[in-house]
């Protein structure tokens, strides 16, 4: 893509096969895929009650407070699964991928996605809108998708920074920790 920090995007996401396919659904801070996404089975604890990247002892179990704000390594499930230098981008990695390119809406292979193409060397990626799963559901699929950051959120203890798209445009946001959403890695 040519961007200004040199990072190399992934041709698709975590766990698909090619640049359509939707690939993997993670919780925030989550490794593997699950079959359901809930408070109840969130690895590092439920609302208000968390026990790893929390900011706030109100919310953390016990009072619990870190100063993470970016995810760890053995929290990363690009590093997990990939190795060999992938991992989840930060949130202004996401921005500067936004800011540097255009977006218009492209169908490949019958998936509606967003085509993010480089205003500085003329490459593109492709975004399926593969929407996110909540409790054993896939939801907006086909309409939006949103793809974790390794970043903790700016708006409550429950959140982690996100790239939201819709088939209109592709911002850098917040949302819930416990949904699944893809993933899609980077490297130096």
């Amino acid at each position: 893509m040519g961007l200004p920090s040199g990072l190399l995007w992934a041709e698709c996401n975590l766990g698909a096969n090619s640049p359509e396919g939707y690939g993997d659904y993670f919780a925030w801070g989550e490794t593997t895929p699950k079959e359901s996404y809930t408070w109840n089975n969130y690895i590092y604890g439920a609302h208000n009650q968390f026990t790893k990247y929390c900011d706030n002892s109100a919310n953390g179990y016990n009072g619990y407070v870190d100063t993470l704000i970016t995810l760890e390594p053995m929290d990363d499930a690009a590093t997990a699964i990939l190795g060999g230098g992938a991992r989840m981008p930060i949130a202004a990695e996401w921005q500067e991928l936004i800011d540097n390119t255009t977006q218009s809406n492209e169908t490949r292979n019958g998936v509606a996605g967003r085509k993010l193409t480089s205003k500085i060397n003329g490459n593109s990626i492709f975004i399926p809108l593969a929407g996110y799963m909540s409790g054993t559901e896939l939801t907006d699929a086909g309409t939006k998708v949103s793809i974790w950051t390794s970043s903790y959120g700016t708006y409550s203890t429950s959140t982690a920074m996100i790239s939201h798209f819709t088939n209109s445009n592709g911002q850098v946001s917040n949302g819930s920790r416990l949904f699944g959403f893809p993933i899609r890695a980077v490297r130096r």
